[in-house]
């Protein structure tokens, strides 16, 4: 996680270039870039990257790798176009590109990027395609539910897990976030004011049986649905309520992982 004085860095650098753009969503990065000099193409890189920003001779270009992409309008050839951006606004990662020090930045959507650089540019294009008043307005006397972040992903033209990141970003209501791959648990995060804070299994396996996403990795059976759980099937707090039902809603994220969003029916 980025430390909370870098996010409210990048997060007010990229909702200062978001404020005030007027044009169609489909075209404001574009317009963005042309504002700033930057150039960009879209065509077929193969597996090279999803995109990339360079900088050559002075100026600077953003490729957008259809071959990956594949649809020039779509939700993630926007948030990588937002990404790129993001290398370029933020003064570390346009420099070191300008010194020599970068070659470039080739970049690959993955739902938490290990490197640091990815993670601060993911984080601008989330600020920048979902900054936090109209998102915040967005979910007014809404509470947390899956239509609530389906309309969210509708809204502000991105996937649904951007817009599951972003909403946690905000702390918006009392969550848990528990990403798994083949059948065991990779990290869990929590808002601050979720009631249970002791995961079960850190790095172990999933609970099968009793989860949505332990009957996706014992019988390969997948939910569109909420789900009711119990605390006692994700966390391991001395002072739980067993008996308390909770929401599991996990989304599947790739042929073997899944993402499940856990929180208390009344926050």
């Amino acid at each position: 996680m980025l430390s909370d004085s870098r996010k409210q860095e990048i997060g007010d650098l990229a909702e200062f270039i978001a404020l005030g753009q007027t044009v169609p969503t489909g075209n404001i990065l574009e317009h963005i870039a042309r504002q700033n000099d930057i150039t960009f193409s879209y065509g077929p890189y193969r597996n090279a990257f999803d995109g990339m920003l360079e900088h050559r001779e002075g100026t600077f270009h953003i490729y957008l790798n259809l071959d990956r992409l594949q649809r020039k309008e779509g939700e993630r050839t926007m948030f990588t176009f937002a990404h790129e951006l993001g290398h370029y606004f933020i003064d570390e990662h346009r420099s070191a590109l300008k010194s020599g020090r970068c070659t470039s930045h080739a970049s690959f959507n993955q739902l938490l990027p290990k490197n640091e650089v990815e993670r601060e540019a993911d984080f601008f294009a989330s600020c920048l395609l979902m900054p936090s008043a109209p998102f915040r307005n967005a979910c007014l006397r809404r509470p947390l539910s899956s239509q609530l972040l389906a309309d969210l992903a509708k809204v502000f033209g991105v996937s649904q897990s951007a817009a599951i990141f972003r909403y946690f970003q905000l702390n918006l209501f009392p969550m848990a976030m528990v990403r798994c791959s083949r059948g065991k648990v990779d990290w869990a995060w929590r808002t601050s004011d979720f009631r249970y804070r002791s995961f079960l299994r850190w790095k172990g396996e999933v609970v099968t049986g009793t989860t949505a996403a332990g009957e996706f990795f014992e019988k390969g059976i997948r939910s569109d649905k909420e789900e009711t759980v119990y605390p006692d099937d994700w966390f391991a707090d001395s002072d739980m309520d067993r008996n308390e039902p909770l929401i599991e809603r996990c989304y599947y994220t790739g042929k073997e992982s899944t993402l499940s969003l856990i929180w208390r029916k009344n926050g």
